[in-house]
């Protein structure tokens, strides 16, 4: 008869090699409990062994308090068998999916591809050519059968793009998709005046960004319309404040293109404290492991062409092309590095024991080209 120290199956476990530190999350109760030096080498002993390795009595004195951690927060412990105990401890692997995947000849086979597409962002700029909307209401109405359930539609410039802007907000009004606009301040009146129904119509949700202290009074009155203030430092998030008090429909965004280093690492940084108190599903656990929750199934139209992220530089698609729905998803499947950007393939991410943990990369990390904004590495 053999001891086998062993960790349940829903016990995850990730490395800093460099460091001697390990994190095992247990996916149970979204409990986190860190490792380092000898507790960090068994742990890793029992990794490399499927989750179950051989102990002797000398290892059970001497890891006394490791199986007692164990054992006391029902995680693992110590087993009596002659047989290794068979531990069928968690693996994905969606990139080998994937490449099985590229092999299909026919876009239609396999998969219902269109239930990857969750949602479509259109960008209406003040320098960017007319958008071709036939094109786009083709894409929505191909869109039909698909998991889509939300539309974003930003107008920087509502003069620019008038014509456009109302043809794809009348088509809209019988989609039964929920639309999100967000137009400049300076451009409101004017759009509200011209469609009315964004304001009445249930399937829309109206957005007006204030930014660069670009503050009309009248706004604060306006019914069925949230106020999304960028700043980039606290003068203007004071300002801002004490404009709005007492309205609660208000959202804050740091303007990434303008802020300091300082006022980000002081208002948006995580701490170690703060990443310890995520809670997390085992579901959402092994997306983090695979795919990036935050821009996975998003495609992004700008200036006719479609991207896989709002700050892609790899085209997935044109508009000024015959186009397939179909096949754009695809292409963003097999070809798109935001849709698996993890932070497993991003220094210095991937060496951090939280890199399962910590919320999916966003667009301003990409834009940044600062993948943690946190203090656990810096």
């Amino acid at each position: 008869m053999y001891k086998w120290l062993y960790l349940d199956p829903y016990a995850e476990i990730t490395f800093n090699h460099s460091r001697k530190r390990c994190l095992v999350f247990n996916v149970l109760d979204s409990k986190k409990y860190l490792f380092e030096d000898k507790e960090y080498e068994m742990i890793k002993r029992i990794f490399e062994n499927d989750y179950s390795t051989k102990i002797t009595d000398s290892d059970v004195k001497e890891y006394k308090s490791l199986i007692s951690r164990f054992e006391g927060n029902f995680f693992g412990g110590i087993y009596s068998s002659i047989d290794k105990p068979l531990i069928l401890y968690p693996i994905i692997n969606i990139q080998r999916n994937l490449r099985k995947f590229k092999t299909i000849s026919s876009r239609d086979q396999g998969t219902d591809i269109l239930e990857n597409l969750l949602e479509l962002s259109i960008h209406f700029k003040e320098n960017n050519s007319i958008l071709k909307i036939d094109k786009i209401i083709q894409l929505i109405r191909d869109a039909e059968n698909s998991s889509l359930k939300k539309i974003n539609i930003y107008i920087d410039s509502y003069s620019t793009h008038k014509k456009e802007v109302e043809i794809l907000i009348s088509f809209l009004k019988t989609a039964k998709i929920k639309t999100y606009i967000e137009i400049n301040i300076k451009d409101y009146y004017s759009f509200i005046n011209d469609l009315p129904v964004t304001k009445s119509n249930e399937l829309f949700a109206l957005r007006v960004i204030i930014a660069d202290y670009d503050f009309n009074e009248k706004i604060v009155g306006e019914k069925n319309v949230t106020l999304k203030f960028k700043m980039s430092n606290e003068e203007e998030y004071n300002y801002y404040t004490s404009k709005v008090s007492g309205r609660i429909d208000c959202d804050f965004e740091i303007d990434f293109t303008k802020a300091d280093a300082a006022f980000l690492r002081e208002n948006l940084f995580l701490n170690e404290e703060d990443i310890q108190e995520i809670k997390l599903t085992k579901q959402n656990y092994d997306a983090n492991k695979t795919l990036n929750r935050n821009l996975f199934g998003k495609l992004v139209i700008k200036n006719n062409t479609v991207y896989s992220g709002e700050n892609s530089s790899n085209a997935i698609a044109s508009l000024d092309n015959d186009i397939n729905l179909k096949q754009i998803i695809f292409d963003s499947l097999c070809r798109s590095n935001d849709w698996f950007l993890i932070r497993n393939n991003v220094k210095p991410c991937k060496s951090c024991v939280y890199k399962n943990i910590c919320p999916p990369i966003s667009e301003n990390e990409i834009q940044l080209k600062k993948y943690n904004l946190c203090n656990v590495l810096n």
